[in-house]
């Protein structure tokens, strides 16, 4: 997928995210308060954006627990580390609300280019067929990218010979090697 398609997909997720957030925010804040509110609507929100970015975004097929950990380990970071550091050093020349747009807009970079290159990378062309690769390694191609790899196969089947999805990780890394 181009990555202009990809930024407009993130964004529209983003909007939608968003969306949601407040709207839980503002129905369960007046019986959790500020706090039970906030985890609530921005737990749900992670978890919508995760399944949202890999299915639509980033077109990665099925969710793993891999990828929920990267996700996760990737979104927090930017949320409750880069968020507090970037506002932090903005206070003493912009207010807090400008402060705090300013570092949500560094989150949003942060978090695609590590949704893209890391959560769910995409297949290069230097990949073997019907492989893809992970954060650290080579693995069989998730089941949609089977698909697509078969159908790239079948379409030049005549110059691969008998080219095959790879079943094993195993398999992956000697091909890309190779």
């Amino acid at each position: 997928m181009s990555a202009r398609r990809a930024v407009g997909r993130f964004a529209a997720v983003g909007v939608v995210n968003t969306l949601l957030d407040t709207s839980l925010f503002l129905l369960l804040h007046p019986r959790l308060g500020v706090v039970g509110a906030n985890f609530v609507s921005t737990s749900a929100g992670m978890a919508f954006s995760f399944l949202a970015n890999g299915v639509f975004t980033f077109a990665a097929g099925r969710p793993t627990l891999r990828r929920a950990a990267l996700f996760l380990v990737t979104t927090g970071t930017t949320m409750w580390l880069v968020q507090p550091v970037v506002i932090g050093g903005l206070l003493g020349v912009l207010g807090p609300l400008t402060a705090k747009l300013v570092a949500i807009g560094v989150g949003v970079v942060l978090n695609f280019a590590a949704y893209r290159w890391v959560v769910w990378p995409e297949r290069t062309a230097s990949s073997p067929e019907g492989c893809r690769l992970t954060a650290d390694r080579w693995a069989p191609a998730a089941p949609g990218d089977q698909r697509a790899a078969a159908a790239a196969l079948r379409s030049r089947r005549s110059s691969l010979g008998s080219a095959k999805i790879s079943d094993s990780s195993a398999e992956c890394t000697a091909r890309a090697s190779g």
